[in-house]
């Protein structure tokens, strides 16, 4: 395989993790906020808890995607790789953070609001799916760039 064909490749697999990320995230992202609209209708704890965990999880699949195409993007020729980089301002990867981050508030506002009794553990729930969000935002947000 010689390199031109090598780099074309990276570049669709660098494409179709986008891709990926772009539809598996916007899925989810519809499917918890289906859930959290249902659940401020018919509470259930129980409910609003696997809630949580699925924004959660949804956050770590956006997380992996994310890691994925850096691979490919470390494996790009630097000429390849500033075109699929992107430039200064807001990133969709902060875009994708602040509407998990949203959902996470969310969730444990709804918990809060409706199970009173328990609210320092729905408080606690809630901090720690945040600083998981958090802190997958900023291992990729600030992870050593190929280039850098």
């Amino acid at each position: 395989m010689s390199n031109g064909q090598n780099q074309t490749e990276l570049g669709e697999l660098s494409r179709h993790y986008d891709s990926m990320l772009w539809t598996v995230t916007s899925l989810w992202a519809a499917a918890v906020g289906g859930l959290l609209l249902y659940s401020g209708e018919h509470f259930d704890a129980w409910v609003a808890l696997f809630g949580l965990g699925l924004t959660v999880s949804a956050m770590y699949f956006a997380y992996s995607f994310r890691l994925l195409r850096r691979r490919v993007h470390n494996a790009m020729a630097p000429e390849l790789r500033q075109l699929f980089l992107h430039g200064p301002g807001l990133r969709q990867w902060d875009v994708f953070t602040l509407v998990f981050l949203g959902l996470v508030i969310l969730w444990g506002r709804l918990l809060i609001q409706n199970s009173r009794r328990w609210w320092p553990v729905w408080l606690l729930a809630a901090v720690l799916a945040a600083a998981v969000v958090g802190a997958m935002w900023g291992r990729e947000r600030w992870a050593p760039k190929a280039d850098a």
